[in-house]
């Protein structure tokens, strides 16, 4: 699965938007933290 791909995914913690915003698989994440997770930008199962 090519990186840019996981944004859609329903992985938790919400890793997928950060990971597929990077401009190549090997840079470096920068600010590490994510932003809170709610019931609103989360679909809990």
């Amino acid at each position: 699965m090519h990186y840019r791909e996981v944004a859609e995914l329903p992985l938790f913690p919400l890793i997928g938007p950060a990971v597929s915003a990077l401009p190549v698989p090997d840079a470096p994440a920068g600010n590490p933290y994510l932003p809170p997770i709610t019931d609103a930008t989360y679909t809990w199962r």
